[in-house]
């Protein structure tokens, strides 16, 4: 379990996490998901392509966002300064110093 984070300037715990990467990669992996699967194959009845076509953009939307929700949430930790203080608005990483 995480602690509760601290603002390095003012001392806070109202800290909330920005997420943005994480936001982005899920935008991103959906439409990269759901172009994905629209590059198929279409092979059947125009009823039966149809069915597949809608089933494959929405499987590939949803692993798109999942794969983009993962990779996001690693920038946010790791690179990015994900934190920020509602008090004074200081924005900052989970490993910056006080």
């Amino acid at each position: 379990m995480n602690p509760t984070p601290i603002c390095p300037w003012c001392g806070s715990t109202e800290v909330v996490a920005r997420n943005y990467a994480r936001k982005a990669g899920s935008v991103a992996g959906i439409l990269t998901g759901a172009v994905a699967a629209l590059s198929g194959p279409r092979i059947g009845t125009p009823r039966s392509v149809v069915s597949v076509v809608v089933t494959s953009v929405l499987l590939g939307a949803a692993a798109g966002c999942t794969t983009g929700a993962i990779l996001g949430s690693a920038i946010d930790q790791n690179v990015l300064d994900n934190l920020e203080c509602t008090k004074c608005g200081h924005v900052f990483g989970p490993s910056s110093p006080a």
